[in-house]
């Protein structure tokens, strides 16, 4: 199967449950990554908080975690 993309979400959808994720993004912009791929066809990235909001009202903190580079 193709790889086909990127799925974000954020740890207060109720989807994640603590799990179904391939990359946790914390508070502090830390990257971890899940022992193992979840998904062949897409990569799931969740940020920790809750970004169902507009970016606009988003804190500094929240901000900085969405551009937060994998390092």
């Amino acid at each position: 199967m193709a790889f086909e993309g990127f799925i974000i979400h954020h740890s207060s959808c109720a989807s994640i449950n603590g799990s179904g994720y391939d990359f946790w993004i914390g508070a502090d912009g830390s990257v971890t990554p899940a022992p193992f791929l979840t998904d062949p066809s897409h990569i799931h990235i969740c940020l920790e908080g809750r970004f169902d909001r507009s970016y606009d009202l988003l804190g500094t903190a929240e901000k900085q975690q969405l551009l937060s580079p994998a390092s």
